[in-house]
């Protein structure tokens, strides 16, 4: 009997103890598996916030880009503006000098026209200056020429020099000679 009940006793404490192994490995399994269940959540807490940082990251970068692309689209437009206005200001200097050159040139050839109308009337005036004198010589030239040869006459008719004693005998119309 005793050694029955030692019997029974030592297999009550051996499965006693087979049960508190098994608690204890269960225990030991939950936590192990809570564990692992934590470090999977982290792990997978640490995927997302590193896919969320790389999404921001690159949504970060886009953003940069179109800015620095509207950027340098907006400096090249204002540089094409720029050109285009230099380009419209020279041309318009370019006209303005043009039409100052002509100007210049016109006004050059209004005056050459006006000095040579200048310089073509005092040849006229000259010319009938000239004439006018040659005329009052010619015709002086005439009158003395008259009045020697009827100076002539005189002295021939009468044997004695003699003043005229009118315009008419002066040119010799009364004798019906004109003077030579």
């Amino acid at each position: 009997e005793p050694a029955l009940a030692e019997a029974r006793e030592a297999a009550a404490a051996a499965a006693a103890a087979e049960r508190e192994r098994e608690e204890e490995a269960r225990a030991i399994a939950a936590v192990a598996k809570a564990e692992a269940e934590a470090a999977e959540e982290r792990e997978r807490r640490e995927m997302e916030e590193a896919v969320r940082v790389a999404r921001e990251e690159e949504r970060r970068e886009v953003r940069e880009r179109e800015e620095r692309e509207r950027r340098e689209a907006e400096e090249r437009r204002e540089e094409a503006a720029r050109l285009a206005r230099e380009e419209e200001e020279e041309e318009a200097r370019r006209a303005e000098a043009a039409a100052a050159a002509r100007r210049a040139q016109e006004e050059e050839e209004r005056r050459e026209a006006a000095e040579r109308a200048a310089r073509e009337e005092e040849e006229r005036i000259r010319a009938a200056e000239e004439a006018e004198a040659r005329e009052r010589e010619e015709a002086r030239a005439a009158r003395e020429e008259a009045e020697r040869e009827e100076e002539r006459e005189r002295v021939t008719v009468e044997g004695a020099p003699s003043c005229p004693t009118s315009t008419l005998e002066l040119f010799g119309l009364t004798t019906g000679k004109l003077p030579a």
